[in-house]
């Protein structure tokens, strides 16, 4: 994970279907974690 600003960072995708450079979003709020990459599905959000 790289930090992009506040509590929002980006990791690199490694999937087949992923081009080469690709970079998804992790934002952290309080008790949760939202992946953007599994987000598009409403299935990116995390709570502890």
């Amino acid at each position: 994970m790289t930090h992009w600003d506040g509590d929002t960072f980006t990791f690199t995708l490694s999937t087949e279907n992923a081009l080469p450079g690709s970079i998804s979003k992790a934002t952290f709020a309080g008790d949760t974690l939202n992946l953007e990459y599994y987000d598009a599905d409403k299935l990116g959000t995390f709570t502890r």
